[in-house]
Parts: structure tokens; sequence; C-alpha cells
């Protein structure tokens, strides 16, 4: 009796998780596929020194930087909003922080500690003051939410 295999190995060449709607994809990878506009430092500079801090911020928000792939995007996002925390005065923090949903807030909140990680002149005593207006509204659960969220600002 021959032991020979006459079975045919050409469907090991075939991808079979391309017919799988379950295939994996990373979130990072179907974020930075969907994120198609870029930042307008200018126009958010502008916004910034004329005062109106909180379209600012919206600003940067909308366009969600967080999910570009592009390193040098996500930088740019960072140096402006850390133009915009240190040109608000400590009295008008309270205001914008007011006007910002929890999806925001946990954003502004990966801002300060983005800002905690690569300190600026200057900048670390603003960004404790921030810390603190934040924590206020939204308490422990901002915090908590930002330092287990694999996503990175």
């Amino acid at each position: 009796m021959s032991n020979k295999n006459n079975v045919s190995s050409g469907f090991r060449k075939i991808d079979i998780d391309s017919y799988n709607d379950d295939v994996f994809k990373d979130d990072d990878q179907i974020l930075s596929q969907s994120s198609a506009t870029s930042l307008d430092d200018k126009e958010i500079l502008q916004l910034c020194s004329s005062g109106k801090h909180y379209e600012a911020i919206r600003s940067i928000f909308d366009l969600q930087p967080q999910t570009s792939g592009d390193p040098l995007t996500k930088d740019l996002a960072f140096n402006l909003i850390m133009q915009v925390f240190l040109a608000v005065k400590t009295g008008d923090i309270d205001k914008i922080v007011d006007k910002l949903d929890t999806d925001q807030i946990d954003l502004l909140m990966k801002y300060v500690y983005k800002g905690f990680e690569n300190p600026q002149e200057g900048s670390s005593s603003n960004l404790l003051v921030w810390h603190d207006k934040i924590f206020r509204k939204s308490g422990h659960g901002s915090i908590v939410r930002v330092l287990t969220d694999k996503k990175k600002v």
C-alpha cells in the first residue's frame, strides 16, 4: 500500500481572513484612514489671540488630530493646545471646561497629562491649574479613563 498524499495543497494559498467580516483592524488604522482634514494653526492662533479660547479648543477637537496616524499632526495639535493652555487666564478656565462634554473633557485631560510628560518653560503650574479645574468638573472618572485609554494624543 502506498502512503502517497494525493490531496492538493493549493488551499493553503487562500487568505481565508479576507472572507471574514470579523477581521481585526486596529482602531488607529481605521481612524487614521478617516481623518483627512488638517489643522490650520494660523486660524487657531488668531482665535486664541482674540480671546476666543473655547473656540480655539473646539476647532482643534473638531478636526480630531488625536485620531491621525501622522505624528506631525499630533505634535502640532499638542503645541496648539499648550499655547491655548498658557494663554487662558485662571479665572476663565472654569467657563471653558463647563462648556465641554465628557469626551472633550477627557481629551483635554489627555493633553494636560501629555503636557506633564513634555514640560515647556513655565507650563507646569498652568497645567496643574487646568488639571484641578478639569478634576472639579469630572471627578476621578476622567483621570481613570485617561490613564486606562490606550489611545494617546
